[in-house]
């Protein structure tokens, strides 16, 4: 066995720095130049693990020293080893450490990589092949392995599952909205990121008018993603945009989950996280950025319609909205009998691992993205631009004649006094004139008799 100690002429024994060093880098140890910060990552059969705390490396030499057995002057060994990490940070003794490169396994519009406990999965338009890690030809971050065995299925098995039956109810099965479905499942899923496809997925109910009451099956299937992905969470209910909202994202992250978010969410705040790259800023380290290509994919959860207008808006966001065949007085438990992952064993983990392979295959087939949509994409934009209560109640006001502007306005802070506070007669009557426009609705704009400005609608 390699050791980092040696007996000198005293016949003491002494642990030596470039010994040390000579040690751990013979145990894949290197330094690794990550976003212009530099980390600690050990290699090991193409799998790479990047150290966080040099704690893990004392850990790993003290358990090296202890496997000895009898061994003279073992308790000096620890000693000393001990003393030697005492002010690591300090002696910049690992800076000492060799540096490589990621060379990380390549993913691509042909192919694209998952990797599970003991095997990896190639996935190409054409095939899903399983491969060892000893033959890969590039690397794998550690953080991205799903820590599941998978077990063989027959196709009929894996589309008969429980999962892809519960998202085909999802769309209200529909044949054409459950084949999107699983395009931007794959999207979500795959290693490749295009320029193309530079967008964040939203999962929303069909069902607009009313209450939110969720329930449809967003959640879960986002819960479902965060089982295939390295992922981080967010809860959308307390998520702000600060200088860390995105401190717990790394390198390697490979999805980014804002759930249940909050009607008050500001999509445009995401913009350049979507297209561009994320900064990342944790307290009391240096700021990074993750370019476009490293950085995770963007889903949100949502029982409310985002908010947004124009090009901008509509080119970064694809929206997935879910039937209300499950909610309030039906859930997956009542079709299904259990719960899902939680009470899964290895077959039913395996069938949704296999279908979410799929799922990504599928994505590289059809190589494009379309949206998911139950309502009137008229409707929906103008409600995204006001809010449901003002089309809910413009849709339904008599709109003929000269009516005074400020009539109109105090009408609808009548119905929904929580208004007062922000909407000003002018912004109210900008949506009046949009969804005229939008709707077709002739009018234009007079005034009546004592200078009061009205509206005149031709309808």
């Amino acid at each position: 066995m390699e050791k980092f100690w040696k007996e000198n002429r005293d016949r003491k024994i002494v642990v030596y720095q470039h010994l040390v060093l000579s040690f751990l880098e013979g145990n894949g140890y290197r330094n690794i130049k990550l976003n212009g910060i530099w980390k600690i990552a050990r290699f090991n059969n193409h799998i790479i693990d990047f150290i966080e705390d040099t704690i893990e490396v004392r850990r790993f030499l003290i358990d090296h020293i202890k496997s000895y057995g009898e061994l003279f002057g073992k308790e000096q060994v620890l000693e000393q080893t001990l003393k030697l990490f005492c002010n690591i940070k300090k002696s910049g003794l690992l800076d000492g450490l060799k540096q490589a490169e990621l060379n990380l396994l390549e993913n691509n519009h042909k192919e694209t990589y998952k990797f599970f406990k003991e095997k990896v999965v190639k996935i190409t338009p054409e095939s899903i092949s399983f491969l060892d890690y000893k033959d890969l030809s590039g690397n794998v971050l550690r953080s991205t392995i799903i820590d599941r065995e998978l077990e063989i299925f027959s196709e009929t098995a894996i589309w008969r599952s429980d999962f892809p039956v519960f998202l085909f109810r999802c769309m209200n099965e529909d044949e054409q909205r459950f084949h999107n479905l699983l395009g931007i499942l794959g999207y979500l899923s795959s290693g490749y990121k295009s320029r193309k496809d530079d967008k964040a997925v939203v999962f929303c109910d069909g069902l607009i008018e009313g209450l939110p009451e969720g329930g449809t099956g967003k959640s879960l299937t986002a819960t479902a993603l965060h089982h295939f992905n390295n992922t981080v969470i967010e809860d959308g209910k307390t998520f702000k945009f600060t200088n860390f909202t995105f401190q717990q994202v790394t390198y390697g992250t490979e999805l980014l989950i804002i759930d249940d978010a909050n009607k008050r969410l500001n999509f445009e705040n995401l913009f350049a996280s979507i297209t561009g790259g994320f900064q990342i800023e944790k307290k009391y380290q240096d700021k990074q950025t993750l370019s476009f290509e490293d950085s995770p994919k963007i889903l949100i959860t949502t029982n409310y319609t985002i908010y947004g207008k124009g090009y901008s808006f509509e080119r970064r966001i694809i929206e997935v909205e879910f039937s209300d065949y499950y909610g309030r007085f039906r859930k997956p438990l009542d079709d299904f009998k259990k719960e899902f992952f939680n009470s899964w064993g290895k077959a039913e983990w395996s069938l949704f691992f296999h279908f979410m392979l799929k799922c990504v295959q599928h994505y590289l087939r059809c190589n494009e993205l379309h949206e998911i949509s139950i309502n009137d994409p008229i409707q929906k934009r103008l409600i995204r631009e006001t809010t449901i209560d003002f089309f809910n109640f413009i849709s339904e006001a008599d709109l003929h004649g000269y009516i005074r502007k400020s009539v109109l306005y105090d009408e609808f802070l009548d119905e929904f006094p929580e208004y007062k506070k922000w909407l000003s007669i002018r912004k109210f009557n900008g949506w009046i004139k949009d969804y005229c426009i939008t709707m077709k609705i002739e009018f234009y704009e007079s005034k009546m008799e004592g200078g009061k400005r009205c509206w005149v609608f031709q309808k």
